[in-house]
């Protein structure tokens, strides 16, 4: 099977003004502290009277809770919390709001929580709306003491996302581990799974709070240990509030989230996805559909889904998007779906249809403006004898049998190049033709 990738046509001058653009969005996402958090509560209390809110386990998600639901109150705003219900369900509740807000922590457990704000059908606030909320301070009215807001509760969040599945499941009967190391979303989780069928077990460990685990291999192999006295179980793990999931199949071997992302193409058929640029090119052999590519970062990913009305979407960390059920990541649906595969199919056995590609990376130091780099690397290689090309803050070039991947290296004075192909003579190719495009255009620059 083929798939189509879809071309983004760029104007070269401007391609990579998001290199110099930070997105507002992201600003709320990893520059919170609770002095902003409760100004940015002011702000949306000003605009929204009743808004939906949960947070996730980690210390400074409440802490931070607590400053923005104190900035909501304080200008007039209902707050509706979602108390046991994870970030994927939030969507589904009864409350009369257009929006909902999570604070949760990141990929990385030990950074700061952030916010994202959504609306109610899980869709991005878009850049405009955080930023016309954002810079609206001086445009806050406080009323009387009197008529300060109220919070209560936030009603059918659970229930109602479980009715929603139910159209969509047929069943689950097999074994599932689920780890437990955060409570509320691994419950909700456990839950559905055991409705749908599936003979589910709690691995319960002792956690004190001041550890988070990711939801990377080296943290869960506990999960594949118990494992060994549960003959043809698989394993689930979830990250804190419930958007991502990753598993181990019957031979409690690590499904990462990009992996997991492909056995549910082959399976769902989807006729259209939207998936980041350095998506292996194994996806072409389950999916024979159009594949929208985006830069690796969930709000693009979720923005291009929307606008795009992709059918499946997904990041590299899990965090898989069903627009038949939500906007929002939903890790709960991903290991209902994966053990709902698991109940027809050996896990293990598709995980080793699955071609694993070689793939090489380099390094060039750049003494160069990399914004300037960028659009003359992007100029030349628009030139080039190529299937594809798109550009979104990295530069993809796809190919017959593989693709080259350009991007600035995160935090430094560098290009990185990666590249993928179905054999190793034809990656050792790639490779050279990405080193001379960027030391070309270096070159030309001195």
């Amino acid at each position: 099977m083929s798939v189509m990738v879809t071309l983004i046509k760029v104007n070269v001058l401007d391609s990579y003004m998001a290199l110099a653009y930070v997105d507002p969005r992201d600003k709320i996402r990893y520059d919170l502290t609770p002095e902003f958090a409760m100004k940015i509560g002011k702000l949306i209390g000003s605009e929204h009277k009743e808004i939906v809110f949960g947070v996730d386990c980690h210390p400074s998600s409440r802490m931070l809770g607590g400053s923005f639901t104190a900035g909501i109150m304080s200008t007039g705003g209902l707050v509706r919390i979602a108390k046991d219900s994870p970030a994927p369900t939030l969507p589904f509740s009864e409350c009369d709001t257009d929006c909902y807000v999570t604070i949760g922590s990141d990929v990385n457990p030990e950074s700061f929580s952030g916010m994202e704000i959504r609306h109610k059908n899980g869709s991005y606030f878009a850049e405009s709306e955080i930023f016309a909320i954002t810079s609206a301070e001086g445009r806050i009215t406080y009323p009387p003491y009197n008529r300060l807001g109220r919070y209560g509760y936030a009603d059918g969040c659970v229930e109602n996302h479980l009715k929603k599945m139910e159209s969509q499941i047929k069943g689950c009967e097999c074994q599932v581990i689920i780890d437990n190391s955060f409570v509320t979303p691994t419950e909700t989780t456990a839950n559905a799974l055991s409705y749908f069928g599936a003979d589910t077990i709690l691995l319960r460990r002792k956690n004190d709070q001041s550890i988070f685990p990711s939801i990377h291999e080296t943290d869960h192999r506990m999960v594949a240990n118990t494992m060994r006295s549960h003959e043809n179980s698989i394993g689930i793990v979830l990250n804190s509030d419930g958007s991502a999931a990753v598993a181990f199949d019957e031979k409690r071997e690590y499904i990462n989230g990009e992996q997991i992302f492909q056995i549910l193409v082959k399976f769902l058929e989807p006729k259209k996805v939207a998936v980041p640029l350095d998506m292996t090119i194994g996806l072409e052999d389950v999916f024979n559909g159009i594949s929208i590519m985006t830069k690796n970062d969930l709000k693009m990913i979720s923005d291009v889904v929307v606008s795009r009305e992709a059918d499946l979407g997904c990041d590299l960390n899990g965090h898989i998007i069903f627009p038949s059920m939500s906007y929002a990541p939903d890790g709960i649906m991903t290991s209902v779906k994966l053990a709902e595969i698991a109940a027809e199919a050996t896990l293990s056995d598709i995980i080793e249809e699955l071609p694993v590609y070689p793939t090489m990376t380099e390094t060039v130091r750049v003494a160069d403006d990399i914004e300037e780099l960028m659009d003359l690397i992007l100029e030349n290689a628009s030139t080039m004898e190529y299937e594809s090309i798109v550009a979104a803050e990295a530069i993809r070039l796809n190919f017959d049998s593989g693709w080259i991947l350009i991007r600035p290296t995160l935090g430094d004075d560098s290009i990185t190049i990666m590249c993928e192909g179905r054999d190793k003579a034809y990656l050792i190719g790639l490779v050279e033709i990405g080193k001379n495009l960027v030391t070309s255009c270096i070159k030309s620059l001195d």
